[in-house]
């Protein structure tokens, strides 16, 4: 199975988990989308608020494609053009892990209920 595949099968999981409660999905993959930008940062050696910074900007343009499926190009384009080596199935990987770890921090946050 290519890492594509595997990413599509674990993401199709997901979805299916969290299909009763679309809050949830969102902010987990909000949550991801800004723990990509954070990893990528520090791959890039960037730290502090630049660090932030690029984390929140990567997270919203993934957040506008409304997509289950990250936009590796903007990634794989920010770390090459920082001379940084990576591989797609490492891209794939780390995104896996950032949507476990993701779902876990939201799952941790406290939640308003309707009363």
């Amino acid at each position: 199975m290519s890492d594509l595949q595997a990413f599509k099968t674990f993401s199709v999981d997901f979805q299916t988990r969290l299909t009763d409660d679309p809050e949830l999905y969102f902010k987990t993959l909000a949550r991801r989308a800004r723990l990509l930008g954070l990893w990528a940062a520090e791959k890039m050696f960037l730290y502090g608020d630049k660090a932030t910074r690029y984390a929140m900007f990567y997270a919203a343009a993934e957040m506008r494609l409304e997509e289950d499926i990250p936009d590796f190009e903007k990634l794989k384009s920010d770390l090459t053009a920082a001379e940084i080596a990576f591989t797609e199935s490492e891209l794939f990987t780390v995104a896996m892990e950032k949507t476990l770890e993701g779902e876990k921090q939201v799952l941790s946050e406290p939640r308003d209920f309707p009363e």
